[in-house]
């Protein structure tokens, strides 16, 4: 796998490897907030939860998100031996909420987990397999592998 890593010093964003490099100056130093994220954090995070989600379940996956369209949450949860998503707030009453299921079978533990909506909704916009894993820390990746690359977004649980 290869990573790409992005530096900002000094108002300048710049990508430098042994075949190209670029400077991107930013207007302001605040645009862009430095992450307190880097590569190396993330090649340390072991993963003890993995699901494939195929294609066609991803397209389900974003009729479901369609649905409860006024959620900016969803829950990954193990129901006997099986994965689900749920779209919606469980934390109020007044959110409609859908459960579809990810898996009939996983890799690993999992206990239930909250997160932002935005990393599926922009996720699911590619309609590829994609492969979703769970650290130990609660930090989900989705990984979207492509022919001739691998894109890896990660978030945070969110605070229950």
């Amino acid at each position: 796998h290869q990573f790409v890593e992005l530096v900002i010093d000094k108002g300048i964003l710049s990508y430098k490897d042994t075949t190209i490099s670029t400077n991107i100056k930013l207007i302001e130093n605040s645009i862009i907030a430095v992450p307190k994220f880097n590569v190396n954090t993330f090649k340390s995070f072991e993963f003890n939860f993995m699901v494939k989600i195929p294609q066609a379940k991803v397209t389900e996956l974003k009729r479901a998100m369609d649905f409860a369209s006024d959620t900016s949450k969803f829950y990954i949860s193990n129901e006997d031996d099986k994965i689900f998503i749920t779209f919606g707030d469980k934390q109020v009453n007044y959110s409609d909420d859908i459960k579809v299921l990810l898996s009939n079978s996983f890799d690993g533990e999992l206990t239930q987990n909250i997160y932002d909506i935005s990393i599926l909704k922009l996720t699911t916009r590619f309609n590829n397999d994609m492969l979703l894993k769970i650290g130990t820390n609660g930090a989900l990746c989705i990984q979207l592998i492509q022919p001739n690359s691998e894109l890896n977004y990660i978030t945070t649980q969110l605070k229950k």
